[in-house]
């Protein structure tokens, strides 16, 4: 009998990534991890987040090599997710989950007490992770992307706790 080798075993993610704030020097990485998204955003639309004193943006790496971002606005009271990214070929290891616990540990300590969002309403894997952390539908932008989708806005209460933490 001949026996399968054994698949080999998916890296557990957190063992092998590191977290750190994101620069100009990383944006091509993360154009090039945008590309896919149904309306990427360009080099100084990025650059422009960059130079915002209120913006927060963070970087997940394995290997040098970017592979999750996630940037967002602090203004207290609020914090205002602008944009949450994982590299296709990393979906579903939870680094979302990672992206998200992480920004609401730094609004947290800017003394927001909110998180705010929009998604588009067809965005399935966006809003089952919003779900799970927590977040609730606060009401529907119509024609917020582009003129032709709608978005749910969400919020979550950063004094509820992010439930995924």
């Amino acid at each position: 009998m001949i026996k399968s080798p054994k698949e080999p075993a998916t890296p557990n993610p957190q063992k092998v990534i590191q977290l750190r704030a994101l620069g100009s020097e990383d944006l091509a990485q993360v154009l090039a991890m945008e590309r896919r998204l149904p309306q990427p955003w360009t080099w100084d639309n990025y650059l422009g987040e960059l130079e915002r004193p209120f913006t927060v943006a963070q970087g997940l790496f394995a290997a040098n090599q970017l592979v999750g971002s996630v940037w967002a606005w602090l203004l207290p009271p609020e914090a205002h997710l602008l944009r949450i990214n994982v590299a296709e070929n990393y979906e579903g290891q939870g680094l979302g989950t990672i992206l998200l616990a992480t920004l609401a540990k730094i609004a947290r300590a800017k003394d927001c007490a909110k998180i705010l969002l929009e998604v588009s309403v067809t965005n399935q894997r966006a809003l089952s992770l919003y779900r799970r952390a927590g977040f609730l539908i606060d009401g529907r932008a119509k024609n917020y992307y582009s003129g032709q989708e709608d978005a749910w806005r969400m919020s979550l209460e950063l004094a509820d706790g992010l439930a995924l933490d």
